[in-house]
């Protein structure tokens, strides 16, 4: 691991479900689940088309370490960078080691 590799600051927030009292659930209000030192690049968009998407949102990609007591899977969760929402897109583990996960994500 290179020591300065991760330059930047981000924040990952999530929307729990909470109960409604009528037998079913609801979104909460986000919550700030934690906060990682990442590298972001912006995302050309002849890229994204190769990614699958149509829309050619502004759209970066997230390099970070990958946490065990964190799971980038959830549907619910959410990144913020300079103040902006990002929504996940797609993931894919670098190397296939599990140690550094990259993130292509869009604002919303």
């Amino acid at each position: 691991m290179k020591a300065r590799k991760y330059i930047n600051r981000i924040e990952v927030w999530g929307i729990p479900e909470v109960l409604d009292g009528f037998g079913g659930d609801t979104y909460g209000e986000p919550i700030k689940i934690t906060e990682s030192w990442c590298n972001i690049k912006t995302v050309n968009p002849e890229r994204l088309t190769d990614l699958g998407l149509l829309d050619f949102k502004y759209a970066i990609q997230i390099n970070l370490r990958k946490r065990s007591d964190l799971n980038y899977y959830q549907p619910d969760i959410y990144f913020v960078y300079q103040g902006v929402d990002y929504m996940t897109q797609s993931i894919v583990e670098v190397d296939l080691k599990g140690f550094e996960i990259q993130i292509i994500a869009t604002a919303r």
